[in-house]
């Protein structure tokens, strides 16, 4: 019997920058059972599903979802991507919503840090600078976020003085 249960675990995980291997020894499980997992072969149980997530630092949702018909079908958005380089399926992202569109930006999975993400970049769009994304909730984009660009050093300062004053992250 084919599973209705969707899986992003791939994408998440090399988004993240972490290894089958690294982990399978994180939740307990042998590196087999993550590609199954991945591959669609096999469904976690419940308990290892949340391991997944915990170690992920994302929700057991962002992970699996229900294949379902109708209007509650999460679906691929497009969005900008602003980045120097090509957009990377799997990789996380923070999306900002201006105007109509959405306008996302590539977050870093540098060694030891696993930033928070609104959504993962499902497939490079044709056009440089554009993706389809898995967007975690419908509502992230949609709160009080100002997308800047630029490379004076004072931003960091600015953007803590903002969402301090303002509640807005910057």
């Amino acid at each position: 019997m084919q599973s209705s249960v969707k899986n992003q675990l791939g994408a998440v995980r090399r988004g993240r920058g972490v290894g089958a291997a690294e982990l399978a020894r994180r939740v307990g499980v042998s590196r087999q059972t993550i590609y199954a997992i991945e591959a669609g072969s096999f469904v976690p149980n419940t308990e290892v599903a949340l391991r997944l997530a915990h170690e992920l630092e994302v929700t057991v949702d962002a992970l699996f979802t229900l294949e379902a018909e109708g209007p509650f079908q999460r679906k691929p958005v497009k969005a900008e991507v602003l980045s120097p380089g090509a957009p990377i399926a799997g990789q996380g992202v923070q999306v900002c919503r201006v105007g109509d569109r959405l306008v996302s930006v590539p977050v870093n999975a540098a060694p030891y840090f696993l930033p928070e993400a609104d959504g993962i970049i499902a497939k490079s769009g044709r056009k440089s600078g554009t993706a389809e994304l898995m967007v975690f909730s419908p509502e992230e984009g949609s709160t009080k976020r100002l997308v800047l660009a630029g490379c004076d050093p004072a931003t960091g300062l600015l953007a803590r003085m903002v969402e301090r004053e303002a509640g807005v992250e910057v």
